[in-house]
């Protein structure tokens, strides 16, 4: 049922929360929006949301926040909680999409965002604002998302009163200049040595 206090300004927008179902299954409007942006991250795709739900999801509740137009979808987030610890103390945690797993197995997600059409953009913001604002958490986190985002115009928009950002390095190989000249060509003159050494000394 939608939720009247959370609907978007325009009339034409329909909002509702979708139970969060640990099993993985996705709701089919998370699929339908997704097809419908070819530019979508692939951390946001229905392939990715499910397996992560399969590996991580027992140990979260929350809901799929789905807005739609004339019965067709137009954005799709998901709002995850748990328990979490700040210092000695024990807090709700709040997370957009697929993060928040363990540090340790941590799989890092990026370009985080609300999937969501251009069109639906300023509407879903203010609906989402509303949302997150109905949840009780004491920490909202936002992984991995970029600068021109809906999700960076939301954390403009929320007034928290202490926000914390933190960079973290995502090392990567440019696949494209591996096959066109090695992968050895892209290592400094030290490591190509100590490979081609112990290659020899394998081969030997």
């Amino acid at each position: 049922m939608p939720n009247n206090d959370l609907r978007p300004s325009s009339q034409n927008i329909r909002f509702v929360k979708d139970a969060f179902l640990q099993s993985g299954q996705l709701p089919s409007a998370w699929t339908e929006i997704y097809e419908k942006l070819p530019s979508a991250s692939f951390f946001l795709s229905p392939e990715w949301t499910k397996t992560w739900i399969e590996a991580y999801g027992s140990a979260f509740s929350g809901n799929y926040l789905i807005w739609s137009e004339d019965g067709s979808a137009v954005a799709a987030a998901l709002v995850l909680m748990k328990q979490g610890k700040f210092g000695p103390f024990r807090v709700r945690v709040a997370i957009l999409n697929t993060s928040g797993e363990p540090e340790q197995d941590g799989v890092y997600i990026e370009y985080n965002d609300v999937l969501c059409l251009e069109s639906a953009r300023e509407a879903v913001q203010e609906s989402l604002l509303k949302s997150l604002r109905s949840y009780r958490w004491d920490q909202l986190v936002f992984s991995g998302y970029s600068p021109d985002s809906l999700l960076a115009d939301v954390v403009d928009k929320l007034g928290a009163r202490r926000a914390i950002s933190k960079v973290v390095a995502c090392p990567f190989v440019d696949l494209a200049k591996v096959r066109q000249s090695g992968l050895l060509t892209l290592l400094s003159k030290s490591t190509r040595s100590q490979i081609q050494r112990c290659s020899r000394l394998y081969e030997g």
